[in-house]
This record gives structure tokens, C-alpha cells and sequence, in this order.
């Protein structure tokens, strides 16, 4: 994944958001853009290479079953904490249509939940606090 900050000249501002004096309208006033930040890029790509890292470094065997959204597969055998899911898209340079649930049912698949806190688990389970007694036996 690559997210980055985009930045452009005045030349490209000004084909996509300069309105020359000639075709301004009380709801789009005249406007000259300079060059400057253009928004933010996100990139999310990979291929089968990084697929077999994956499913190889989490223990999965080799064997998948469809899962939703479609045409994603799940890997079976693979660590409890560490499923691999592939949705695989030939679509080119566009989003694909599944992308959306894809990210939704990852996202929500791994998210787990410590069992002595009920709090979600972000670097791992905190123990609980000993108990007061425990407490006043160590420190006197």
C-alpha cells in the first residue's frame, strides 16, 4: 500500500480548476489556480508473488474456498490470528466492483477482542491488574 501527498504546477491547476473570466457565472466566480497540493494518493496493489509470501508465512495451505464478496478465496490451515483472503481483479487500473465489501469483511475479520477485557486487542492482550491483596504481598 502507498498513500503520498500530491502536488502539481500551476499549468496543471489551471486546466482543472481555473474558470476564465469569459465563463464565470454568479455561482462560479472567475478563478486563476497556482500550483500546489492536489490531493492525496492511495494506492493499494499486489500480485500473486506477495499472495504465496503471505500464505506461505502464515501456515496456509495451498487449498482455497470461495468466500464473499466475489471472486475473493479464503486459504484454509492458515494461522487462527492470520487468515489470508485473495480477491484477484483483471480489471486493470480501475477499482473493482467488489472492492468495497472486500475491505469491509477484511477489516471487520480482524478485529478481535481480548477475552479478560472485552476491549479490542491492539498489540496484543493486556493482563489484568492483580488483585489488592497480591499487590500488598509484594510491596509490603
Amino acid at each position: 500500500m502507498f498513500i503520498a501527498p500530491l502536488f502539481s504546477d500551476r499549468q496543471y491547476h489551471n486546466y482543472f480548476y481555473s474558470v476564465a473570466p469569459s465563463f464565470a457565472t454568479p455561482s462560479r466566480p472567475a478563478y486563476q489556480a497556482s500550483g500546489g497540493y492536489a490531493g492525496t494518493e492511495l494506492l493499494v496493489a499486489t500480485s500473486r508473488r506477495y499472495r504465496d509470501f503471505w500464505v506461505g508465512a502464515n501456515h496456509c495451505q495451498m487449498t482455497s474456498m470461495p468466500v464473499d464478496p466475489s471472486p475473493c478465496v479464503a486459504y484454509q490451515g492458515c494461522d487462527a490470528d492470520s487468515p489470508v483472503t485473495w480477491c484477484e481483479f483483471a480489471g486493470g487500473h480501475t477499482v473493482p466492483p467488489f472492492a468495497a465489501a472486500a475491505i469491509i469483511s477484511s477489516a471487520s475479520a480482524s478485529v478481535r477482542v481480548c477475552p479478560s477485557t472485552r476491549r479490542r486487542i491492539t498489540d496484543g492482550c493486556a493482563r489484568s491488574r492483580p488483585t489488592e491483596g497480591a499487590h500488598n504481598r509484594r510491596h509490603g
